[in-house]
This record gives C-alpha cells, sequence and structure tokens, in this order.
C-alpha cells in the first residue's frame, strides 16, 4: 500500500492513518513506518477504540486539523465503518477532495457483498471511489495461464456428486436445501473462493515437507514429526506462485507472494431504498512493482479520473493583484523611458551635443534597459491568473536570460563607449572605429550566453509549488531547478558581472577628467551606486524573510529589478534631455562651461568615427605646438618680472622711471 501511493503512479505523500489497537493494525503499521522515509511519505496517525465514538472523534480531529486530503482505514471491525463514515462527514472530510483507502480486513470481499447504505448516506459516500487493498489469487487477473484454475476447470460431475455425498450436514431428504449442493456444472460456473490456492498450497506444503523428511530417514519410521523449520525448508511452485519463507523472521518471501491487488468501489444498484457496492480490479502488484489494469481505470469520487489533490492548502499565497498591477505598471513604466529615450536619441542624433555622446550606444544601452525590465514579467503571474504550470515554467526559464542580458548590455555598451572616448582623448589612435571597442563586451557576451544555454539544458528552472514549512496547509509558488541546485550557473554569471563592473569602474576612473559632454563620468558613477544599493536592499529580504510572503518577495523583486533597468538610462540621457529642453526654451549659455580639458601629446590631429566634423560636436583640429611656444614665452616673461621685482627689494634701483614701466612685458 505505501508503494502505491508513494510512487509515481499516485505520487501521494501525505497520508492519515485511522487505526485501531489490534495486532492487524499494530503490524501494518510496524510495516509501513520503515518505508515512511524511504518513499518520502508524511504520516499522520490517529488511534480508536472499540465502541468509544470520543475516540473517534478525536481521531478525525487530528486528522482535520493535520490537512491530509488521503485517509487510510485500518481495522479488524468492519462495523467501525459506519462510525468513521458519519464523524468523517460531520468534520467534512468527505467528499472529491478526499481519497478514501481501506484495508483488506476492513472491508472483507464478503462482507462488501452483503454491505447496504442508504443513499447519500455519509458511508454510501465515503466508499464511493474508494480503495481497497487486498492480497489476491493469481486466477484473478491471468485466468487463462493460471494451472490452479484450469484444473478447478477441468473437475466433472463425478467429483461434485463425491464432495455432496461427502457432506457433513446432509440430511435424510436428498432435496434438502439446508446446505450446500453443487450442481454437475459447478466447476465451470463459479471460480474457487478468495484464497484457496493459499489452502491448497498449505496442504500440498504439509505433503511435500513430510515427504522429504520421509526420504531422509534411513528406515521409515513408525510414526513422522514434522517439525516447524522442515516446513519452513521446503520450496516448490503451487497455485499461489513460488512457495519459499525467508529465514530469520519465518515470514513468506515477497518473491513467492502471491500478488496484491487494488480494488475500486463504486455504488451498485439500489434494491428496496438501500445501494449496493460493486468492485473493480485496477491495479495489482506482484513484487516488482505496481502495473495498471488496462482494461480498469480507477474512478474517484466526482467519477472521473483525475485523483484529488494530496493536500488540503487554506492558502495557496497567490500574488495579489494590486502587486500584480504595480509590478506591470513599473514594467511599463522601464520599457517606455527605454524606448523613449531611444527614441529622442535617434531624432537628436545630429546634435553636436548628443553626437559627441555617441548615440548608438546610448540606444544600446536603452535596448539592455527594456531586456533587464522584461524580467518583471516572468515573475508576475501564478496559476491565479490563468497560467499552466508548463507556461510559467517557461517564463522561468527566460528570467535568468532576460536579467543577465539586459544587465550585460547596458554595462556593456557604457564600457565601449568610455572605452572609444578614453583612446580618443589620450590620442593613442587617430581613428576609432565601434567594432575595435566592443570586442571585449561581445567575448563577455558570448560566454554568458554559453553559460545560460548550458542551464537551461541540463538544469531548467521550472515552476514548482512546495508547502510552506512553518505552515504545513500552506503553498508557495516559485521558480527552482528541477535536477540540482542552480548556483554553480548563478556563480558564474554572477562573476562575469562582477567582472564587468570593475572594468566600468576603471574606465570611469581614466576618464574622470573628461567633460560631461563625452562621457557622463559622474552620472554613471551614480547609476552603478543606486545598483549596488539595490543588490544591499535586496538580498537580506530575499534570503531572510520567510518564502510565504509572496507579495513581499515579489514587490522586493519588482524594485530591484526597476532599479536595475532604469538607473542608468535616467542618469545619462535625461540629463541630456533637460539641457536640450532648457536651451530651447533660454537660449545658449554664455557661461558654458563645456570647453575639453585634454591631454597636449600625442598626435596633432584626431578624429572618431561617426563625428562629421567639428561643427557636429568635437573642437577645431587641435596643434599642441603652438601651445607649447605660448607657454614658454610666458614661462619666460614671468621670469623676467621675478628678476626685477628682487632688484626693487633690495634697493639696488633708486628711481623707477617711465622707461621701466615700457620695459615690463605685456602679457
Amino acid at each position: 500500500m505505501a508503494k502505491y501511493l508513494g510512487n509515481t503512479m499516485l505520487n501521494r505523500k501525505y497520508v492519515s492513518i485511522i487505526s485501531d489497537h489490534s495486532d492487524y493494525s499494530t503490524q501494518f503499521e510496524s510495516f509501513i513506518r520503515p518505508l515512511e522515509g524511504a518513499l518520502g511519505l508524511n504520516l499522520i496517525t490517529a488511534n480508536v477504540l472499540e465502541n468509544s465514538i470520543k475516540s473517534i472523534d478525536n481521531a478525525i480531529s487530528v486528522i482535520v486539523k493535520g490537512g491530509h486530503n488521503t485517509i487510510v482505514l485500518v481495522t479488524e471491525q468492519p462495523a467501525l465503518l459506519e462510525h468513521i463514515a458519519r464523524m468523517a462527514d460531520e468534520k467534512g472530510l468527505i467528499g472529491e477532495n478526499y481519497f478514501w483507502v481501506i484495508a483488506g480486513r476492513s472491508l472483507p470481499r464478503a462482507y462488501l457483498e452483503r454491505l447496504r447504505a442508504a443513499p447519500n448516506s455519509p458511508l454510501d459516500r465515503m466508499l464511493k471511489g474508494s480503495a481497497v487493498f487486498r492480497i489476491i489469487d493469481p486466477f484473478m487477473y491471468q485466468r487463462d495461464m493460471d494451472r490452479f484454475l484450469i484444473n478447478w476447470m477441468a473437475q466433472d460431475s463425478s467429483l461434485v456428486s463425491q464432495l455432496n455425498s461427502l457432506h457433513p450436514l446432509k440430511g435424510n431428504n436428498p432435496f434438502q436445501v439446508d446446505y450446500f449442493v453443487g450442481t454437475d456444472n459447478y466447476f465451470q460456473m463459479n471460480d474457487p473462493a478468495p484464497l484457496s490456492s493459499y489452502i491448497y498450497d498449505s496442504v500440498i506444503l504439509t505433503g511435500i515437507s513430510a515427504c522429504e523428511l520421509l526420504m531422509s530417514e534411513e528406515k521409515i519410521p513408525a510414526k513422522l514429526e514434522i517439525t516447524v523449520n522442515e516446513i519452513l525448508g521446503t520450496r516448490f511452485l503451487g497455485a499461489s506462485g513460488n512457495v519459499s519463507f525467508e529465514e530469520g523472521n519465518n515470514g513468506r518471501s515477497p518473491g513467492g507472494l502471491s500478488a496484491y491487488g487494488v480494488y475500486n468501489i463504486r455504488h451498485g444498484d439500489i434494491v428496496n431504498g438501500l445501494r449496493g457496492f460493486d468492485s473493480s480490479l485496477t491495479a495489482i502488484y506482484q513484487g516488482s512493482g505496481w502495473d495498471k489494469i488496462s482494461a480498469t481505470e480507477f474512478t474517484y469520487y466526482d467519477e472521473t479520473t483525475s485523483q484529488p489533490t494530496p493536500l488540503r492548502t487554506t492558502n495557496s499565497n497567490f500574488l495579489a493583484t494590486g502587486r500584480h498591477v504595480v509590478g506591470l505598471t513599473l514594467m511599463g513604466m522601464a520599457i517606455a523611458n527605454a524606448t523613449g529615450c531611444c527614441l529622442w536619441i535617434w531624432l537628436m542624433r545630429n546634435n553636436k551635443k548628443i553626437l559627441a555622446s555617441q548615440p548608438e550606444f546610448l540606444c544600446v544601452l536603452c535596448f539592455g534597459s527594456a531586456v533587464t525590465a522584461a524580467s518583471i514579467a516572468m515573475i508576475s503571474f501564478d496559476e491565479s491568473y490563468g497560467w499552466s504550470v508548463n507556461a510559467l515554467a517557461h517564463g522561468c526559464k527566460a528570467l535568468p536570460w532576460c536579467f543577465f542580458i539586459g544587465y550585460l548590455i547596458m554595462y556593456g555598451a557604457i564600457f565601449s563607449k568610455l572605452s572609444r572616448t578614453n583612446q580618443v582623448f589620450s590620442f593613442r589612435r587617430k581613428k576609432v572605429e565601434i567594432n575595435r571597442v566592443v570586442r571585449p563586451f561581445l567575448v563577455v557576451l558570448m560566454l554568458s550566453i554559453t553559460v545560460l544555454i548550458i542551464w537551461t539544458a541540463i538544469n531548467p528552472l521550472a515552476w514548482v509549488r512546495m508547502e510552506n514549512k512553518n505552515d504545513p496547509l500552506a503553498t508557495s509558488g516559485k521558480c527552482e531547478s528541477v535536477n540540482f541546485s542552480p548556483l554553480p550557473f548563478f556563480i558564474t554569471l554572477m562573476v562575469m558581472i562582477v567582472m564587468v563592473t570593475i572594468s566600468l569602474l576603471a574606465i570611469l576612473w581614466q576618464t574622470k577628467d573628461i567633460q560631461d559632454e563625452f562621457v557622463e563620468s559622474n552620472w554613471i558613477f551614480y547609476g552603478i551606486l543606486a545598483h549596488l544599493q539595490a543588490w544591499v536592499m535586496a538580498l537580506p529580504i530575499w534570503f531572510g524573510i520567510d518564502s510565504g510572503s509572496t507579495n513581499v518577495i515579489y514587490l522586493t523583486a519588482v524594485v530591484f529589478l526597476f532599479i536595475f533597468s532604469t538607473a542608468l538610462v535616467v542618469l545619462v540621457i535625461w540629463p541630456k534631455i533637460f539641457m536640450w529642453a532648457h536651451t530651447k526654451i533660454y537660449g545658449e549659455s554664455n557661461n558654458s562651461k563645456m570647453r575639453p580639458r585634454i591631454n597636449l601629446s600625442g598626435d596633432k590631429h584626431v578624429h572618431i568615427s561617426g563625428l562629421r566634423s567639428s561643427q557636429e560636436g568635437i573642437s577645431h583640429p587641435i596643434q599642441p605646438d603652438t601651445y607649447k611656444e605660448q607657454v614658454s614665452h610666458l614661462f619666460a616673461e614671468n621670469s623676467e618680472l621675478k628678476k626685477e621685482i628682487l632688484e626693487l627689494k633690495q634697493g639696488k634701483k633708486t628711481q623707477l622711471g617711465n622707461s621701466q614701466g615700457e620695459e615690463l612685458p605685456h602679457s
């Protein structure tokens, strides 16, 4: 029974057991308890006493509190079924959400055949769609191949007459019907009684054991005494299967046991206002595992083949509609911001200030922002919004792609833009093409895509709903890897993010003296700082809060992704929009401090590919030699002034005439 409930056929891990204090119940629990850990079962046991309604009420209350929807009844008192059904009905444990399982001795075959219940009564509804576990004979499911049944059906009327004549209750009147009388075709029209193959094999076992003992004696003894050990050492193929016994516990070997069967109880006909019950064999166990009977499907209380949920949940922790709207609104704002900024950059691409900022990289930054913002959509849905588990699993798979790829695109665009500007202003090259500066970014991006492909292929994220540790009646849905921990992939991608961030900070330091018109160093630094603050804010909440706080975790993730997707775009592009709008409204400022601070060493003429002329964002060709001559002349004049001032202080000259003033150099 434990393997039937806990294996992949049903996967019902949460099981409550109602049992009495009989030897049968004790033996049942001793068998199922060792399998609890191996099969991953979560068992709750409640005991009842004979003729004690209070004990039944207490047991049912324990089951209700546990929240398990699979209830196993183990007792040797079939009369308890009606009392248990009545109390279970009062507690709401009967219906389409529950699956009742009854051990064989709790509802013997003969008892079930004559059992009657009022339609729609608690017992009638409890038995509907329930399962009964019994030991079954091979002839119950393999009639054409079972030798015992074949020999049974081969018996003729002579054996029937012999059995009738030997009947111990036979009276003087041959037509008296106060005892069983077999007809001539009895063996062809009737099956053997349940477990009759076991009775047959027990007789044969005794006979074979006696024969083996007799053969081992040197002479025929006057009295043959057979011990238990001699019987347990006998092995043969009998009507019930291979007959053999395990050493040590005197029990029959599992491989030699007859099959176990699962019978599905269904409503029968109503006669005189009372309903009867039918049972159908739906699965068998022959030592190696459970197999379904192809001709019969198990139907549950709702008369379908879909089993009820294994655990009653009082709180599924679905995402609240208000939080859902907030998340999608922030995602829409982030994508609209990225799209609008990119469109404005494209329309203003010929403006000298925008041209100096290299608009192609700014548009790539906006694209990365939109990709990162799309991550919010992947976490904004659950089953309450009509999404299937398969659809949610696809969203889980897309989540790391959107976040990591979007992050690397944003940082790669900023890094490539600053690297290109740094090479120009350092006069290391006369012409800096885009494809030269984006190579490091493309290498990191390809490595990240490779890691994501491997992650998705061998250990993809999937949507799982798990019970909360602190509340077994509550569940939470989240993205989890299906095979093993995703940490190796996550750490690898985080290492790449850290490397890219450090590289960006390094290039920011190198370009700190270049004016904001070209590099926006200060604003980019503030954007990176905002990202670091988002990490510091989110990580303690994700790792410190209970997994059942779905809405808190969701809002934290949404704010985190919103900051990541919008910070750089807002801090890099919005100032340009404000300056452009200010110029449109108030005109060009006369106090502009946008003159470049440049390095005066290197080549005389430098050109950035993509910038058309000096009037469109770059100053006139720089001639360092001319500035050097002017600086040398100023230094010479300064030295003469210092010399004359020193002479005045020493009193070597007594008169200061107009001629001296004429000798003073003009700067």
